[in-house]
């Protein structure tokens, strides 16, 4: 009997401690705001309760009891289901009951004036990654713009940053880098909620938006996506776990070059470093030197299953955190790309120089020429690759706590 209890007790769910801002979004004050308006929501299949109902559903089921109209959904890079890879343009669409969905990641990737025509209130609801070059804060920001061009209101339902709210990393915006990729001067890892960072948007870039954030209740800047207790539902098909947010910043931009697989493509995407000619125990032994905080490598072997190296064997390292509150994940990237340089020059000078879309794209991505100038440039590059930036960054860190929550301290 003691074990039939035992048992039972291990499979019920943990209740969130954390409840975002789409749950808080049907209560008082907020519900009220909603009466009598049109609604339009930017989502995806990541907006979603502690119980798995979709924002999309909440808001359909409740329409005649919060006397509102849902108008229109806006998807981003991915779609509304999160199952189209990266970069794959989308088309519009509409919903089994008759609500169009128009795709912010196509043909427009602004909200035009006749779809805004449909709404008086835009929410925005979508997991991010905590990453700049994550499209999802891009797509943010261009909504943002747009709604102040038609004086819509846009109200931000806040959700947790999946690495934590401490830990912020790697280059600024490069002059003359500004992309879709990369449209805000932040480091790379900002350690900013979305909520946070539209309010920083409003604010540095005078978009003068009508905002508001719904913020989240029980969320503290500390905390690991476990701890919130909150369902993950995978962000795009290579982030499928609530652990793959912390390697995308380590191994992200390593993947825009033809040099090494970063694990896409195999049952780790993100948490392998590796290629068929690189030597694990060199590599290793490399990295051990740096002293990097809060992260192991450990030897790893594999098979890509699709892609350029599909079926082929390749050797490398499996990338484990121990501490996500003090590792550094793009300063950890930067060193692996700095240490490949000095173990195989050639292979790194080949990867830069075969394929220029495909360096043009790492350049996007790391929203910087610079990370690519000294690995060209310098034979030992990895600790001008790690202090790239360092001054900027300094300044970022004084102008982000004006933005920062402080019920999330």
């Amino acid at each position: 009997m003691f074990v039939f209890i035992f048992i039972l007790i291990l499979f019920i769910p943990c209740e969130a401690k954390v409840k975002v801002g789409l749950e808080r979004l049907f209560s008082s004050p907020y519900k009220e705001q909603l009466k009598g308006k049109r609604i339009g929501i930017v989502m995806n299949q990541t907006a979603v309760t502690a119980d798995l109902k979709t924002a999309y559903e909440c808001l359909y089921t409740k329409q005649e009891e919060g006397g509102y109209r849902l108008t229109a959904l806006f998807s981003p890079e991915h779609g509304l289901y999160g199952m189209m890879p990266s970069g794959k343009d989308l088309c519009d669409g509409k919903t089994k009951e008759g609500i169009p969905i128009y795709s912010l990641y196509g043909a427009a990737r602004r909200p035009s004036q006749k779809m805004l025509d449909e709404v008086d209130i835009l929410l925005y609801d979508i997991q991010d990654i905590g990453c700049r070059s994550y499209t999802f804060a891009s797509t943010l920001f261009y909504v943002m713009e747009e709604a102040a061009k038609a004086k819509k209101e846009v109200i931000v339902l806040d959700r947790p940053n999946p690495i934590n709210g401490i830990v912020v990393d790697g280059p600024m915006l490069g002059d003359g880098m500004r992309s879709f990729l990369s449209y805000i001067d932040v480091p790379y890892c900002h350690g900013m909620t979305v909520g946070e960072l539209s309010h920083l948007f409003n604010k540095e870039y005078n978009i003068n938006c009508l905002l508001q954030v719904i913020w989240m209740d029980g969320w503290k800047r500390k905390m690991s996506f476990e701890e919130t207790g909150l369902p993950w539902v995978p962000l795009s098909p290579h982030v499928p776990n609530s652990q793959t947010p912390l390697f995308y910043p380590i191994t992200g931009f390593l993947g825009e070059l033809p040099l090494v697989n970063n694990g896409i493509h195999s049952t780790l995407p993100f948490q392998l470093v590796g290629a068929p000619w690189l030597d694990p125990d060199k590599l290793k032994s490399a990295l051990d030197k740096q002293n990097l905080p809060g992260i192991s490598f450990y030897p790893f072997h594999w098979k890509p299953m699709k892609g350029r190296l599909a079926d082929v064997e390749c050797h490398g390292l499996l990338l484990m955190v121990k501490d996500s509150l003090s590792y550094r994940p793009v300063t950890t990237g930067l060193a692996i790309l700095g240490l490949l340089k000095s173990l195989y020059p050639e292979k790194v000078k080949e990867s830069l120089t075969i394929w220029p879309d495909t360096t043009e794209q790492f350049h996007k991505v790391m929203g910087s020429r610079m990370p690519a100038h000294i690995l060209e440039n310098e034979t030992y590059p990895t600790w001008k690759l790690i202090a790239l930036d360092q001054a900027k960054r300094e300044s970022f860190l004084t102008k982000r706590k004006s933005y920062l929550y402080n019920g999330y301290e």
